[in-house]
C-alpha cells in the first residue's frame, strides 16, 4: 500500500476518533486499526515478533542518542546518518530485513565524509522543520486562547527558529 493511501486511512480513522472523543490517543488509534477492515489497518505491523523487534530498535536508537563515545581521549556524541534509499533489488532475500536506519557516527569522523555529512544535515533540517511546524501550531493555539503573553513568547521563538532554519538551508 502506498504511503499516501496509508496516511489517508490513518487520517480517516483519526478523524472518526476525534469526532467521537474530542481528542486522538495513540492507543485508541491502534485499537481502531486492529480490524482488517479498518482503513488504518495497513499502517501498522501486526506480526508481534516483527513489532517487538522494531520496538527494541526504537529503544536502541533512543539510547544511542544519549550516549557518548570516547575517541582520541575525547567524548563525542553520535550523529545519525540516514541511509541512502535505493529501490530493492529483484534478487534481495525477502527473509533478510532491509535496514532503514542508516548509522550513527561521531562528528570528528563525519566531517571527513561529505556525503554522510550532507545526509545528516538534511535529516536535521527535516526534524527542525517539523519542530517549527509544531511551534507554529502552538502559536495558533495561543492566539486563539487570547493569551497575548504566550503568543508573544512563541512568536519570539518562531522568529529565532526562522533565522536558524534559514542558516540551515543556506548550508545545502
Amino acid at each position: 500500500m502506498a504511503d499516501d493511501s496509508i496516511i489517508s486511512g490513518v487520517q480517516k480513522v483519526a478523524q472518526q476518533l476525534y469526532d467521537q472523543n474530542g481528542k486522538v490517543e495513540a492507543r485508541a488509534l491502534v485499537d481502531a486499526a486492529r480490524p482488517k477492515t479498518s482503513p488504518a489497518h495497513a499502517a501498522f505491523e501486526w506480526d508481534n515478533k516483527k513489532a517487538g523487534e522494531e520496538y527494541r530498535l526504537i529503544q536502541g536508537r533512543n539510547y544511542i542518542r544519549r550516549v557518548t563515545i570516547i575517541r582520541n581521549d575525547q567524548p563525542e556524541r553520535l550523529i545519525h546518518v540516514p541511509k541512502i534509499h535505493f529501490e530493492p533489488m529483484a534478487d534481495a532475500d525477502p527473509d533478510q530485513p532491509e535496514s532503514r536506519d542508516g548509522h550513527y557516527q561521531v562528528a570528528s569522523v563525519l566531517v571527513s565524509h561529505p556525503d554522510e555529512f550532507e545526509r545528516a544535515l538534511h535529516a536535521t533540517t527535516l526534524r527542525f522543520d517539523a519542530a517549527r511546524k509544531a511551534l507554529d501550531d502552538l502559536y495558533t493555539a495561543a492566539e486563539q486562547t487570547g493569551r497575548a503573553d504566550q503568543s508573544a513568547m512563541i512568536a519570539q521563538m518562531s522568529k529565532a527558529t526562522m533565522m536558524f532554519a534559514d542558516a540551515l538551508k543556506a548550508m545545502h
